[in-house]
């Protein structure tokens, strides 16, 4: 049972059990204590006492106890110096018994899950607030820009009402006043915008109205009739003052309403014909518009039936919610009522039920209509079906992440770069190039990260990708971070549909390793030619086709032919004997079809005195990794003197070989006779093998048929003595199979090249991981370990049974530790293999290399006793020698050594 805690929500997440007991371990099972003490808890065997420790009361007690649980560990997870969590590990019906190890691995899982978590946290919240500030960028600019659009709508209405409409601050000052102020009184915007009420009416018609104008500035509605001179012809007028009132409820304006009460009934008709209007834009819009009563509760929706389905006796009052996503409703209604409550405007997005019975996303707005005092009137609101929107934003964003993903694997830097030279995006790369996090590096100019003199240097390259090309280039870059570097580039600009470039995609590659590796074969290159002129042969080189193209010095300087004419079709043949001429070309044409090395004897003319001198011609071919020819590569060698002295040695050679013709006919003799020592010896070992392993298989099968048939009813005396015969059937096998080893390892051939030591101690741990799972051992190997002269398998052999008796001896109160290391011991390599296991008394160390030798009993400690012996042979067998350095309780420290 695998359990996380988290202190936060309070829920465990089990991995194999899911039901109430598991969950209630979860919650109680240590968890708290951890939380507190920040220390980890490993209980090998859980007991009734550790159960009641962590149980609250009885029943509790009781409930874990059905678990059966067997061991239990719990690690906190800790990420930023905090706690944020418990993982929390239990064993039951497999009766596994955690230890040591496993607590250190819980801990790293511990630390790798806790900052997963804590860096899921994060970049979640991180995620939301550049959403929110995203949204509310847009909602900012959508806002100002509907406020302009009101603000002049407002002004389209005003100048459209056929009264006199105006709105004056405290000190009586127009702020705004419609157009019939003008017409009316017939004055200019200039007279009115500004001026106080008194200064635009007069004394004497200011003196009607200055107590209804107190009254509104004290905070009053107030209403009443005058007659108007001036304008086209006196009007009898009506005029209503309604104070407005700021945020703490001060008046901070009165607004100013005058209508001709002549023409009340054309008001009253363009009144009808507005609503009508307003019920004919509202039938005639896609989104569904509704009105509440004053305490919320939902009376008229216009297309709610035609979208959810529901009838009018359905979704009044609250009986909409119904038709909320279950899983939005809670929060849907408290949005409504947080709105309700502070008389803000209600705004939500949330999933609801279409007729179908498809959940789509909606966004609803609302807001409450209030008469003068402030009172709820009613509320007004909409419904916009934004599925598709929603749907194609988390889509956008899906492919966003994608495209993030690939390019921050890129091994190139990646960035997009405004045409004002700042970045837009860019990747991971230039986090492991300089340093600098990605997302910080937005609208950040592109010469603050990678240094003036860099961006200097590509500024005409940037100037080419904004004038619409394709950059391409390859330069050594001097950046701000980190040192210079031979880079690829790429600039490939972003131009719009209206042709304009906005910016550029740049993707850098580091090529310096392929810089240094052309310099290095260019250095390697002068210094083939410079030693090839150095030399005393005749160097050449030709292609796959075995044409000649390149001649050293020595060429001319021998034959006296010029380059040129060397390096001309067959050009080289004129300087060979006319009598070498043929066989040369035949050889020449065959090793450069069959790819064969060349080698063959030949005449070239010499220049100093015209002779002909035998030179020794040798070509080796270059092949690529497909084993293509690439190049061949020969030289001209003077032998002359060696031919001679050859024929000298001829007749020596004649005498020499009688002699050894008489030797290697000993040498077979001895020979065949050694292979039939050893033919003899492997018919033994196959004949001990089959002849003493046979009997014991049948005297296994039987028992252990005896064993499976008939155990349970046979008594237990019997049943004890078949288990005594198939242990000893069973040693006796593992007798027969070590004495073969060690037979063979006696007679093998010892191959004794450099082997890499540290790929042998990995083979060695890797065929014994089970032991060392098994016995809960630890294994240190000191890296880098050298490499060793040595027989690959008897080495193997070798460490293969010493760190089986490291893991064998044992002491019973501690877990076996085993520390495998190499040294250089007066010119020869010593490997050590130590454990901490029970020792060895410094009398028996000679004695426990014999075969058979032991020093404790079967039943104590398994074995045959030619393990030690098998190291032995095969250290021996190597050159080498082996020994011990250990005393009784305090552990052994095997060493090989083995010459270098």
């Amino acid at each position: 049972m695998r359990t996380h805690y988290d202190p936060v929500n309070r829920e465990g997440q089990s991995c194999e059990r899911r039901d109430a007991d598991a969950g209630l371990f979860s919650e109680l099972a240590g968890a708290a204590v951890i939380l507190r003490s920040g220390e980890p808890t490993l209980v090998s065997k859980v007991s009734d006492t550790f159960l009641r420790e962590i149980a609250i009361d009885n029943e509790q007690f009781q409930r874990l106890r059905k678990l059966q649980l067997h061991s239990y560990l719990g690690v906190p997870l800790r990420a930023r110096d905090r706690v944020i969590g418990v993982l929390v590990l239990a064993s039951a019906e497999s009766e596994r018994v955690f230890a040591a190890d496993e607590l250190a691995l819980a801990q790293k899982i511990a630390v790798i899950a806790a900052y997963a978590l804590d860096n899921a946290r994060l970049y979640e919240t991180t995620r939301n607030a550049l959403a929110a500030e995203e949204q509310a960028r847009r909602e900012r600019y959508l806002s100002e820009e509907a406020l302009e659009r009101q603000r002049l709508l407002l002004k389209t209405i005003i100048d459209a009402v056929p009264a006199m409409v105006a709105y004056i601050d405290p000190q009586e000052r127009f702020l705004v006043h419609n157009r019939q102020y003008e017409k009316w009184l017939g004055v200019s915007y200039n007279q009115v915008h500004g001026k106080t009420l008194r200064e635009v009416m007069g004394e004497s018609v200011y003196g009607a109205h200055e107590s209804a104008l107190r009254l509104a500035l004290r905070g009053a509605n107030t209403r009443f009739e005058h007659k108007m001179e001036g304008g086209d012809q006196p009007r009898m007028i009506v005029v209503t003052y309604h104070p407005d009132f700021d945020a703490q409820h001060a008046v901070c304006g009165v607004v100013i309403h005058a209508y001709d009460i002549t023409e009340s009934r054309q008001m009253e008709t363009a009144v009808t014909r507005s609503e009508n209007r307003y019920r004919t834009l509202v039938s005639a819009t896609a989104a569904i518009v509704w009105t509440t009563d004053p305490q919320g509760r939902l009376t008229e929706a216009a297309g709610w039936q035609a979208f959810t389905g529901q009838t009018p006796q359905e979704f009044v009052g609250h009986g909409w919610l119904s038709a909320v996503h279950p899983a939005d409703r809670q929060e849907v209604a408290r949005l409504w009522d947080q709105a309700d409550r502070e008389r803000s405007t209600f705004d939500s997005s949330y999933r609801m039920r279409r007729f179908d019975g498809v959940y789509r996303h909606i966004q609803s707005r609302g807001a409450a209509v209030t008469d003068s005092m402030g009172k709820v009137q009613e509320w007004i609101g909409t419904i916009t079906d934004v599925h598709d929107r929603v749907e194609a934003q988390h889509a956008l964003a899906l492919k966003e992440s994608e495209l993030k993903l690939i390019v921050d694997a890129m091994p190139a830097l990646v960035a997009y770069v405004h045409r004002d030279g700042t970045f837009g995006r860019a990747n991971q790369a230039y986090n492991k190039w300089f340093g600098l996090d990605p997302e910080k590096m937005r609208d950040r100019l592109v010469s603050d990260a990678v240094g003036q003199d860099a961006y200097t240097a590509d500024l005409s390259r940037i100037d080419r990708v904004l004038s619409g090309h394709v950059v391409h280039f390859e330069e050594e870059m001097a950046y701000r971070y980190g040192p210079p570097r031979w880079i690829s580039g790429t600039y490939v600009p972003h131009v719009s549909d209206d042709r304009r470039v906005l910016g550029y995609v740049a993707l850098v590659i580091d090529i310096t390793e392929r810089k240094r590796s052309e310099r290095a074969l260019a250095e390697a290159l002068s210094r083939y030619r410079f030693l090839a002129d150095a030399m005393p042969q005749v160097v050449w080189t030709a292609g796959p086709d075995g044409a000649i193209d390149y001649v050293n010095h020595r060429w001319p300087e021998v034959t006296g032919l010029s380059e040129q004419d060397l390096l001309q079709p067959d050009g080289w043949l004129t300087a060979l004997h006319p009598d070498d001429r043929k066989g040369t070309t035949e050889h020449w044409s065959q090793a450069v079809r069959s790819g064969q090395p060349l080698e063959h004897s030949l005449r070239l003319k010499t220049i100093m005195d015209g002779t002909y001198r035998w030179h020794l011609m040798r070509a080796l071919p270059r092949c690529d990794a497909n084993g293509r020819v690439e190049q061949w590569v020969g030289t001209a060698t003077d032998i002359d003197a060696q031919r001679r002295a050859y024929a000298d040695l001829a007749e020596a050679r004649e005498l020499l070989g009688d002699h050894a013709r008489h030797l290697e006919e000993q040498v077979r003799r001895r020979t065949a006779s050694l292979q039939e020592s050893n033919a003899e010896l492997e018919a033994f070992s196959y004949s001990v093998s089959h002849d003493l392993r046979t009997p014991l298989r049948f005297v296994r099968g039987f028992t252990e048929a005896i064993i499976e048939e008939n155990g349970a009813t046979l008594p237990e005396q019997t049943q004890d003595y078949l288990k005594r015969i198939l242990s000893a059937a069973q040693r006796m096998d593992t007798i027969i199979n070590d004495l073969l080893a060690y037979s063979r390892l006696s007679r093998a051939e010892m191959q004794i090249v450099e082997q890499p030591l540290e790929r042998i101690v990995n083979e060695v741990i890797t065929l014994q991981h089970t032991q060392i799972q098994q016995a809960g051992a630890k294994v240190l190997v000191e890296s880098p370990l050298p490499l060793i002269r040595a027989d690959r398998t008897g080495l193997f052999q070798a460490l293969s049974n010493l760190v089986s008796n490291a893991l064998k001896f044992t002491a019973k109160d501690r877990a076996p530790l085993i520390r495998i290391r190499a040294e250089t011991v007066n010119g020869s390599t010593r490997v050590w293999v130590e454990d901490n296991g029970i020792g060895i008394d410094p009398k028996h160390h000679e004695k426990i290399f014999k075969l058979f030798e032991r020093l404790h009993g079967t039943s104590e400690f398994p074995g045959t006793g030619i393990g030690l012996s098998l190291v032995k042979k095969a250290a021996l067998r190597m050159g080498g020698t082996c020994g011990v350095l250990s005393e009784e309780g305090k552990g052994s420290r095997f060493w090989i050594d083995l010459p270098q």
